[in-house]
């Protein structure tokens, strides 16, 4: 599709600028959507960019921040040329879709030989009263995953790795923000004197090769209406200064929020102890609990067959849970071969249907997830990987196959999917079949406490609809020989901790 003649020399007119101003305010409005673009690949040249086959911005150097455009939602294509060369010499085209309502972050990273286009959504919801928002993206191709800490060594974001971003909101202050790499102490980055404002989300690009890391600064207003090209705008946030404020406050302690599923098709029922106390018996495959906030922090982690002593464990891990963060922790694979694994969860605030579907079934092999038409939606995810999807609420019947194929293993059929949900969709085994278990949670009322969004960091890749799908965290198992699964599972211990001890209540979906 063409958009207007209006957006097009308002985008041209932002983008030729080069340096844009550092901060501005923007809103999308109805049928439209904001896209910001950054050339964040180090040793690329100057290129230009193209829209649905026009110039959008010509001779882009790195590193390059737009602000946010607003754009009729749907389906663009986008290209990368070297600039001065003809849209023939592209070294990168993809397929962008925009949805109406939503923000965009679309970034060329990666080293000039990997070059990719990576698409982010960004989260331009107002902030809490007294509160700044900030988001961390890892925009360096040879850096290591990292962390943000305050410089006491508080963890703000943890594991952030390449091409990733973190989001988080703090109460307005200035802050000894550094950036290492994630496990050690040393400062890769140091943004002494960070001054974070109420009402503003700050977009910290964390850019070029390691050897030389840099972090950009770009300051977006959230309280205000959308800005236009004709107007004045809003004077530039100083530069941090190496001077620390006498007093920061401390970051509000969050809690996770964490639920929990027994997915192991041959395991027997289990015991659960935490810190040495019996808090879950006798849970059997396959039961999903709900999410409930337990405090941040590292627990002791016991399982025992039912009805035996902690020492008795077969599995004895020790498992922390972050603030703000939001947890599905699943007992997977086969008796012979238990283990925990860990899915981080999206619970933040959606206008559409969100579904995430986890493949916990051992043996059944990569699969595809289609439309009942055939159309693909996710492609090729494997045991113990996830991939989330955003679509517009209405009734869908979706099939799984072996990936590659158009063999049925399994699907659901005019499933109807309601905005302002969180579908978690489990592909496990019956006692020989595949079979999916569906899990709503409501998160458009708050079910998740947490800022928004919940989750770690997470790029979406373009094209889209279809997700890249993540591999959870394996939790360790410290005993060897184990025969019991890891069965009602670490965080439904922690809930009941949290509860005082009162029983948990569990849905068993078969």
């Amino acid at each position: 599709m063409k958009f207007s003649l209006r957006m097009f020399m308002m985008l041209l007119a932002v983008l030729m600028v080069g340096a844009l101003p550092p901060q501005f305010s923007v809103k999308a409005q109805e049928g439209t959507t904001l896209l910001r673009v950054v050339h964040a690949s180090p040793d690329a040249p100057a290129v230009d960019i193209y829209l649905n086959g026009e110039a959008a911005l010509r001779d882009v150097p790195f590193f390059t921040a737009t602000g946010y455009i607003e754009l009729p939602a749907g389906s663009y294509t986008a290209a990368i040329v070297p600039a001065g060369a003809s849209l023939a010499d592209a070294v990168l085209t993809a397929d962008v879709t925009l949805m109406a309502g939503k923000t965009y972050t679309a970034a060329a990273a990666g080293a000039l030989a990997e070059l990719k286009l990576l698409a982010f959504e960004d989260n331009l919801a107002p902030t809490a009263e007294g509160e700044a928002r900030v988001a961390v993206y890892h925009l360096s191709p040879d850096a290591p995953a990292v962390d943000v800490k305050l410089a006491d060594g508080t963890p703000l974001l943890t594991n952030l790795p390449f091409s990733f971003v973190g989001t988080l909101d703090v109460p307005a202050a200035t802050y000894d923000l550094i950036v290492t790499p994630t496990g050690s102490d040393a400062v890769v980055l140091n943004l002494a004197g960070t001054m974070l404002e109420a009402g503003n989300l700050y977009s910290v690009f964390a850019t070029d090769f390691v050897s030389n890391l840099t972090a950009k600064i770009e300051v977006t207003n959230l309280t205000q209406a959308a800005a236009t090209p004709d107007e004045p705008m809003p004077a530039p946030m100083p530069e941090p200064t190496a001077e620390p404020m006498p007093e920061q406050p401390a970051v509000p302690a969050l809690p996770a929020s964490v639920r929990v599923v027994h997915a192991s098709p041959d395991a027997p029922a289990v015991d659960v102890y935490v810190n040495g106390n019996l808090t879950l018996s006798n849970v059997p495959f396959f039961t999903v609990s709900d999410y409930l906030e337990v405090p941040a922090g590292t627990y002791r982690i016991q399982v025992t067959p039912a009805g035996a002593a902690p020492d008795a464990a077969v599995i004895d891990a020790n498992v922390e849970v972050l603030p703000g963060r939001a947890y599905t922790i699943a007992a997977t694979g086969f008796v012979a071969n238990i283990g925990a694994s860990i899915f981080d969860d999206n619970l933040s605030p959606t206008n559409d249907a969100r579904l995430t579907v986890y493949h916990v079934a051992p043996d059944a092999g990569p699969v595809d997830v289609k439309l009942a038409d055939g159309t693909p939606l996710i492609r090729n995810l494997d045991f113990l990987e996830y991939a989330t999807l955003e679509v517009p609420p209405g009734t869908y019947s979706v099939n799984v196959t072996p990936a590659g194929s158009d063999a049925i293993l399994t699907g659901l059929t005019d499933a109807t999917l309601e905005s302002g949900v969180f579908y978690g969709v489990f592909a496990f085994l019956t006692p020989g079949a595949l079979a999916l278990d569906v899990v709503p949670v409501r998160v458009s009322e708050g079910v998740a406490a947490q800022p928004d969004p919940t989750p770690p960091p997470v790029a979406i890749p373009i094209p889209a609809p279809e997700p890249t799908p993540v591999p959870p965290v394996r939790l360790p198992d410290t005993a060897t020989g184990s025969t019991v699964p890891m069965g009602g599972l670490v965080a439904t211990a922690l809930l009941l901790i949290v509860a005082g001890g009162a029983a948990l209540a569990v849905r068993r979906r078969r």
